[in-house]
């Protein structure tokens, strides 16, 4: 019987988009394998980066200051991949920390408690040499559990994001190109939901305009890669699921965080966002502002103005003319957040 992560299994489809013979790349691939305290995961991640069909490939390990056993693990790879020791930074630091390191022509990213399937990248070289004008290729997931074991979408908490991931699905079947420069540009309503952090690869140059990523964004921090690189160039989603995303108690953010932890992470998001892109302000003035409303309805007007994007976004960006816009979506999040709020169960004294 075939264990580990590639062992077979019950899954939502196989890969469908059928090409003609692969393209003979010869350019360098890195994985950037992301680690703080995973060493329970640790070798399926590093053991499905050895596994790419792809060549040439580099793989580049960033412990963000472990403190478990994961350092001597890795000392059992340093022969097959490139480590690097760091002090704890958070997520948005061991990707710059990983870029600096890498010298792809393309560039995956690999959480340490996730694994990818064997052709993954050579998948996405392939789309990738197929498209240039492609920046960046992001996927479709398959979900675990922290033993390995398959877990079926709908079993999944956080039923919005599942709705979410079940909508992309949806629209976005197989092979989709996406170009979303002017929806964020006039602050409309996004179309396309992003996948997390080990469904990302990116062409080196589309890194290289976004990178550093703000490092104060430290809890789930793909969010500022994700949205400045849909923010700025045209893409392709795959509807194939090239990676395993394992869902379990110690995962930062997917499909386990509570209302107030997206809405500060999105908050700081949409103030990095700003500050660096101001062309997409209509879009980055929403989501603050519904942001700030559901902190403020949730834990009042002090929580809501405890982070310095908060302040900052308020004081550089909110002129009267802002106000006057977004004040009507700051009331309704923050009744919204203040009525869910009502209605949560009581947790019981002990």
């Amino acid at each position: 019987m075939t264990t580990g992560p590639f062992r077979k299994r019950h899954t939502r489809r196989r890969p469908t988009l059928q090409l003609s013979e692969p393209l003979p790349s010869g350019r360098l691939a890195s994985i950037i394998v992301c680690n703080h305290n995973y060493e329970r995961y640790l070798r399926a991640a590093l053991d499905s980066a050895l596994a790419q069909t792809y060549r040439p490939i580099e793989i580049v390990v960033i412990d963000d200051g472990s403190t478990d056993g994961s350092r001597d693990l890795l000392m059992e790879y340093q022969d097959r991949v490139r480590v690097i020791f760091k002090s704890n930074g958070g997520q948005p630091s061991a990707v710059n920390a990983g870029f600096r390191e890498c010298h792809g022509d393309f560039v995956f990213l690999l959480d340490a408690d996730d694994v990818f399937e064997p052709v993954k990248v050579a998948r996405v070289v392939e789309i990738f040499e197929r498209n240039p004008d492609a920046a960046w290729v992001f996927h479709e997931l398959d979900y675990i559990d922290g033993r390995g074991a398959e877990l079926p979408l709908q079993r999944l908490p956080d039923r919005r994001h599942v709705r979410a991931v079940i909508q992309r699905r949806k629209r976005y079947r197989d092979f989709a190109r996406i170009d979303l420069r002017e929806h964020f540009a006039d602050g409309g309503r996004l179309p396309y939901a992003c996948p997390a952090f080990s469904a990302l690869s990116f062409q080196r140059r589309t890194l290289e305009a976004i990178v550093p990523i703000p490092e104060d964004i430290a809890r789930a921090g793909d969010e500022f890669p994700k949205f400045a690189t849909i923010a700025l160039f045209p893409g392709i989603h795959l509807g194939e699921p090239l990676a395993l995303q394992r869902i379990h108690t110690t995962n930062a953010a997917s499909f386990r965080e509570s209302g107030v932890d997206e809405a500060t992470r999105f908050l700081k998001t949409a103030y990095h966002l700003r500050h660096r892109y101001g062309h997409i302000a209509p879009s980055t003035d929403k989501w603050f502002a519904s942001s700030f409303g559901r902190i403020l309805g949730t834990k009042g007007k002090q929580a809501a103005l405890s982070d310095e994007e908060s302040r900052r976004y308020l004081k550089d960006y909110f002129g009267p003319m802002t106000w006057v816009r977004q004040a009507p979506r700051i009331a309704l999040h923050a009744a919204r957040a203040r009525l869910a709020a009502r209605r949560a169960p009581a947790v019981p004294r002990r």
